[in-house]
C-alpha cells in the first residue's frame, strides 16, 4: 500500500487531540499518515511487538516515539486516540481490549472478511466490528471508506468510533 492510500483511508476520521497510539505499527505507514493529520505538538506512541526501524514523522512538529511491547497485555491508557491498522485481527478477544483502551477516538483498518488464515487469524468484517463497537458503548461508529486489498479478493475498510 502506498502512503497516499493509507492517508486517504484514515483522513475522513478527522483525528483530534494531541496524544495518540498506533497499536501494531509495523513499519509505520499508517503512523506517518496519522502524523500528517494531527496538529503540531502532537505525539504518537508507535507500538509493536517486533523491533522496528525509527519511524520518521513527515511533520517535524509531530513526535513519533517507538515502543517495543505487546499492546494486548499492556494497552496504553488515557489517550486522545488509538489507531489500529491491520493489527486488530491478531487479537482474539477484541471487545475486552478495546474496552481497556479508554481512548476518546478509535480508527481501525481491517480486512472485510470473517475467513481466518495464517496472516489474519481473528478477522473482523465491517458488520462484526460495527456491532462490537456499539456493543461496548462506543458511539459515532462509522465506516470511513474501503479499498481493494493486494492480497486477494477481500477489500480493506477503515472505521472510526468515539
Amino acid at each position: 500500500m502506498l502512503f497516499r492510500d493509507a492517508l486517504n483511508l484514515i483522513k475522513p476520521a478527522a483525528p483530534t487531540g494531541a496524544h495518540w497510539a498506533d497499536l501494531g505499527c509495523g513499519s509505520g505507514l499508517f503512523t506517518r499518515a496519522l502524523a500528517t493529520l494531527l496538529a503540531d505538538g502532537s505525539t504518537i506512541d508507535a507500538i509493536d511487538a517486533a523491533p522496528q526501524k525509527p519511524i520518521e514523522s513527515p511533520n517535524p512538529a509531530v513526535e513519533i516515539r517507538f515502543q517495543q511491547q505487546d499492546f494486548t497485555s499492556e494497552p496504553p491508557q488515557s489517550l486522545d486516540g488509538v489507531l489500529m491498522a491491520n493489527s486488530l485481527h491478531f487479537v482474539r478477544n477484541k471487545a475486552a481490549l478495546l474496552k481497556r483502551l479508554n481512548a476518546r477516538q478509535l480508527i481501525i483498518v481491517e480486512y472485510d472478511t470473517m475467513l481466518a488464515n495464517p496472516y489474519v487469524p481473528y478477522p473482523a468484517d465491517w458488520a462484526h466490528l460495527e456491532a462490537m463497537l456499539k456493543g461496548i458503548g462506543l458511539t459515532d461508529v462509522r465506516r470511513l471508506g474501503d479499498r481493494p486489498s493486494v492480497y486477494g479478493k477481500v477489500s480493506m475498510y477503515a472505521a472510526s468510533a468515539r
